[in-house]
């Protein structure tokens, strides 16, 4: 296989810059037609950012307040229950 002559070498170099200037022409018509398709939608996206942000609130105050019922019910009721069952088991059947 022979070496490329300068004038292809040239040539070549020559398609690659055409390729990525077309290559990025094309990135840009791309991201904004991306960018059309999701204005269409930013309204609706909004809503449901803000409800998303809504539910995180609203799961960490269930999860606190579970946590504060069971700090107060835990230590009791489980002795209850205990002794619940101890009592089932002595009336029989259970």
């Amino acid at each position: 296989m022979s070496e490329p002559t300068q004038d292809q070498v040239a040539a070549d170099e020559l398609d690659v810059a055409k390729l990525q200037a077309i290559a990025k022409a094309r990135m840009v018509t791309v991201r904004e037609k991306i960018a059309a398709i999701k204005a269409r939608t930013a309204d609706k996206q909004a809503v449901l950012d803000q409800m998303a942000n809504e539910h995180a609130a609203l799961t960490a105050r269930m999860n606190a307040l579970a946590e504060e019922i069971k700090a107060v019910e835990y230590p009791e009721v489980f002795e209850l229950k205990r002794e619940l069952g101890k009592l089932a088991r002595i009336a029989g059947g259970y």
